[in-house]
């Protein structure tokens, strides 16, 4: 993902999604937020201290809710969150 989306012009990552009401930037915006979810989960069990981030989950409101946290992003910052998630893989 950051290979392709790292090659996009900037105009690119705001243009509107197949999802509806979110860019581009949106869509991977979520998909990082979900990678660094597990990623933090896995660890945290392997550790002894599940988490409790999917007792709470609404498949309606929870990802408008991590996408809108995300907003603030550039392109740049979210490529970056990328990268540092691929360590936990």
């Amino acid at each position: 993902m950051p290979e392709a989306l790292g090659q996009r012009p900037h105009a690119q990552w705001s243009a509107p999604s197949l999802c509806d009401g979110w860019t581009v930037q949106d869509v991977a915006n979520h998909r990082v937020g979900v990678n660094q979810c597990w990623a933090l989960s896995i660890a945290a069990g392997l550790r002894g201290n599940p988490t409790r981030f999917l007792g709470t989950f609404d498949p309606v409101e929870t990802p408008k809710q991590m996408v809108g946290g995300m907003r603030t992003l550039t392109p740049a910052e979210t490529l970056d969150m990328r990268r540092r998630l691929e360590a936990y893989e």
